[in-house]
């Protein structure tokens, strides 16, 4: 559970991760990206934030996710941030994520659905990549909380974690 990544004005992020895991191994990663105060207040003041995922399992390729925001792409448009400010990703592979534990978090996040958009896609093994655009960080960290509270009490049986200091 990383913390966001702000980008501030003139800001230009590289990240670039790479997984190799073996059979029987899981996986929960989170990225946040989130635009930083600007003198001129405006939106999407950095330059661009560049994310690069692969994630080998047993040696073959998995995921190959490449996000690119680049604000002078108009991210308003479909298929960038439609209107949002703030992007997040959570990947989770573990075998016993099935298609139950999917629908139960689908329904455990209607909720929240009024003030953030979320998309799920199904990995070709057992798990899955949740996407949300939001306004806030907070409406993505909620998110991220309701998944890793069902993954803990369903998957490794464990309580939840409260991480943050505030």
């Amino acid at each position: 559970m990383q913390d966001p990544v702000i980008a501030y004005e003139s800001a230009r992020y590289i990240q670039d991760t790479t997984i190799h895991m073996e059979s029987g191994a899981g996986l929960l990663l989170t990225d946040i990206f989130t635009p930083g105060w600007s003198e001129s207040k405006t939106k999407f003041t950095y330059d661009w934030i560049r994310s690069k995922l692969n994630v080998f399992h047993d040696g073959k390729r998995l995921i190959m996710d490449h996000l690119l925001l680049n604000p002078s792409d108009e991210m308003d448009s479909v298929l960038l941030l439609e209107g949002y400010s703030h992007f997040g990703s959570l990947l989770l592979i573990h075998e016993e994520v099935d298609g139950e534990i999917i629908n139960e978090l689908d329904e455990m996040l209607s909720p929240l659905r009024s003030n953030v958009r979320i998309g799920f896609s199904r990995l070709p093994i057992r798990g899955f990549i949740l996407r949300i655009l939001a306004n806030q960080t907070q409406q993505i960290e909620k998110v991220f909380s309701v998944c890793e509270d069902l993954f803990r009490r369903r998957v490794l049986r464990e309580d939840a974690i409260f991480y943050r200091k505030y």
